[in-house]
Order: structure tokens, then C-alpha cells, then sequence
């Protein structure tokens, strides 16, 4: 173990080096970093270590991130020096971060720390590969889904790929009650932008109503219909009305007046 703890130290050397060029830390503080380092790295190598051991890693590193932020105001430390500085904090916690739901597969939660933290942080890649690889071992999971797609169509401004996420979603977990009302909102706020982008457009509707409709095994205890009325209120431009449909969907059937 000895060996690998030295040979994780000597990969942070470059790191820390440049922060001592930059006069961003002391003598002593690279002393004491070193030390730090060797602790957590000692820790998170024994058998026993915990969950909680690698979180103490990144909430080193984030502590860090703060404190150099400070720093970088004090002494006016040039942007092409704080952007490296960020990169390379960054890249040590998703390492970090790596290592952890490696060691620790099964902690949905855990993953789910890993990819908040990815978008925090604008590591779109990343975000990406870490739900794909969350999802692959937790296909069963609601939330990691919900996240993914929720971050492919807010964070990461991709509809096609959100609305491809939410569909393999409900091919999963047909009967889940919370990604079938959670798809319905993802398609109305998506048909709203659509509709506003055409009215942008000077592009006049012309009266063609289209209907909504998620054809498959849609649990017959689905929400009611007053779930699928409050999310369509707040669309009154894009929903025209909604009807019942046969009980054997489910759920009911929004007809949309879309411009053609």
C-alpha cells in the first residue's frame, strides 16, 4: 500500500508545484498539503474504507477551491493561471469521484453526488458518461433517469436526447407512475418552446390539432387526470383541452393545437 500512496503523491506533485509558482501557498502549506494527501490516500486504500472516507477527499479539494479563490483576488493571480488552477482541482475530484463508485457500485446515491457534481462544475462530457454508466448498472432506478434526462433538457440544452432518455426510461420502468407524469410535463414544456418559437417566427397556426399520446403498457393506476391538469395549466397557449380516454390507457388524452 505504501507504494501506491507514494506513486498517488508523485501524480500531485505537478499540481502542487504550479500553486507555489503562482505564490498561491507557502512552503509550510505544501508541507502540510502533503500530509493531508498521504492521510486520505492511506485512508481510502485500507479495505475497511467507507464512503464517507472518499467524500472527505472531494470536500478537501472543494475547501481548497475556496480558499485559492480567495487568494486568487488578494494577489490578482492572471486568469490564464486560475483557469489551470480550477481544471486541474476539478479533475482531481471527478478522479476521486471515480474511484468511489468504483469501489462502491451499488450507491445510487453516491453516483448521483458524482454527476451533480460533474454539471456544477461544466463537465458536460463527464455528466454525461457517469449517468450512461449509473444507468447501465441501476436501469430500475427512477431518479437516476429523471436526472438524466431533466439534465440533457435544462442543463445540457439536448431535446433529442432527453426525449430519448425518458422514452428508454418508461420502456424500463413501464409502470412508474413518476417518469409517466414527469415525460408528460418534459413534452409540454417542450411543445411550448416549440410553439413559441414558431409564433417567433411569424409562423401562424393553422388550426391542425395534434394529439399527445405515449402508446404502451401504461399502468392502469397511473395518475389522475387532475396530475395531468396541473401540469397542462401552466401551458394554456399549447394545451386546447383535455378528454378521457378509454380506461384501458389509463390516462388521459391531451389534445394540442400546434402550428403546422
Amino acid at each position: 500500500m505504501a507504494d501506491l500512496v507514494e506513486k498517488r503523491l508523485e501524480s500531485l506533485l505537478p499540481d502542487l508545484r504550479l500553486l507555489m509558482r503562482a505564490k498561491l501557498i507557502s512552503v509550510e502549506e505544501l508541507q502540510s498539503l502533503v500530509k493531508k494527501y498521504r492521510d486520505m490516500e492511506q485512508r481510502i486504500l485500507r479495505q475497511d474504507a467507507t464512503r464517507r472516507d472518499y467524500l472527505r477527499c472531494v470536500r478537501h479539494e472543494l475547501n481548497c477551491e475556496l480558499l485559492l479563490k480567495t487568494r486568487f483576488k488578494r494577489i490578482g493571480t492572471k486568469q490564464k493561471i486560475r483557469t489551470k488552477v480550477k481544471a486541474l482541482s476539478n479533475r482531481r475530484i471527478i478522479h476521486t469521484y471515480n474511484r468511489a463508485v468504483k469501489r462502491f457500485k451499488g450507491d445510487t446515491e453516491l453516483w448521483m453526488q458524482y454527476a451533480r457534481h460533474c454539471v456544477k462544475s461544466g463537465s458536460s462530457r463527464a455528466a454525461g458518461k457517469v449517468f450512461a454508466r449509473a444507468l447501465a448498472l441501476h436501469p430500475m432506478n427512477e431518479d437516476l433517469w429523471l436526472a438524466a434526462w431533466s439534465w440533457e433538457f435544462e442543463g445540457n440544452t439536448n431535446t433529442k436526447t432527453a426525449r430519448r432518455l425518458a422514452q428508454r426510461s418508461l420502456r424500463a420502468i413501464p409502470k412508474s407512475r413518476k417518469l409517466w407524469l414527469e415525460y408528460f410535463r418534459l413534452e409540454m414544456v417542450y411543445l411550448s418552446k416549440l410553439s413559441a418559437r414558431r409564433k417567433a417566427l411569424g409562423i401562424e397556426a393553422s388550426g391542425t390539432s395534434q394529439t399527445f399520446q405515449q402508446r404502451g403498457n401504461v399502468p392502469l393506476d397511473f395518475p389522475s387526470s387532475t396530475s395531468f391538469a396541473l401540469v397542462t395549466s401552466r401551458y394554456p397557449q399549447t394545451t386546447q383541452k383535455i378528454e378521457k380516454q378509454p380506461v384501458e390507457w389509463g390516462f388521459g388524452r391531451v389534445v394540442l393545437l400546434l402550428p403546422s
